[in-house]
C-alpha cells in the first residue's frame, strides 16, 4: 500500500492564503508560493491554531490565532526553532499531485 494520495482539489487559489484539506486521519495545510506547494501538519505548536487558515507573504508562514511565523522551507518556527510543524513531501506527477503522509 502506497503512502503516497492523490489531492484531489483545486490549488489555483492557494497563492497567499492556506487551504485546510483532511486525508484519513490527518489535517493537512497547504501552501502555495510561485514556485512551489507546500504541505504542513495543521497544527500550529503555540496554541493549536489552524496554520491552513493562515497566509503566507515572503516565505513566511503566519499562524492566525497569535501570529507566530514559520519558515515555509523548514517548518521551523521563526523565533525559536525549536518549534515547528510537521511538513509532508509533495510530488507533482502527470496525473496531478500528491501528498505523502508518512
Amino acid at each position: 500500500m502506497s503512502d503516497w494520495i492523490l489531492i484531489d482539489c483545486d490549488l489555483d487559489d492557494l497563492q497567499l492564503n492556506g487551504k485546510v484539506l483532511k486525508f484519513k486521519n490527518k489535517t493537512i495545510a497547504l501552501f502555495k508560493d510561485d514556485k512551489n506547494l507546500m504541505a504542513f501538519g495543521n497544527r500550529c505548536p503555540h496554541r493549536g491554531g489552524s496554520i491552513g487558515n493562515g497566509t503566507l507573504k515572503n516565505g513566511i508562514i503566519s499562524c492566525p490565532w497569535h501570529n507566530w511565523k514559520f519558515d515555509s522551507k523548514t517548518g521551523k518556527a521563526i523565533e525559536n526553532e525549536i518549534h515547528c510543524l510537521k511538513t509532508y513531501p509533495i510530488e507533482k506527477r502527470n496525473d496531478g499531485v500528491y501528498i505523502k503522509l508518512k
